[in-house]
């Protein structure tokens, strides 16, 4: 059995238009398979600092090979 491929989505988007939506509807269409996590998407535009500060306390509690991938404005 293939394991599916498990992606984090970290990004200063916020959810007040569809730009989340978007990403996720593009990993669909190139991985139709994968599972997407959203781990935060109100970080403050650009703080790279934050987002550094998010993915290094939550990594370590998905399983090995999981992707995590950050967006910014």
């Amino acid at each position: 059995m293939t394991e599916k491929a498990l992606i984090t989505l970290t990004s200063d988007f916020g959810l007040q238009d569809g730009y989340v939506g978007i990403i996720k509807g593009v990993i669909a269409g190139i991985a139709p398979h994968a599972r997407t996590i959203d781990l935060n998407h109100q970080i403050s535009p650009q703080d790279l600092y934050a987002g550094r500060f998010i993915l290094l306390n939550a990594y370590q509690y998905f399983p090995q090979g999981t992707i995590h991938r950050k967006f910014w404005v």
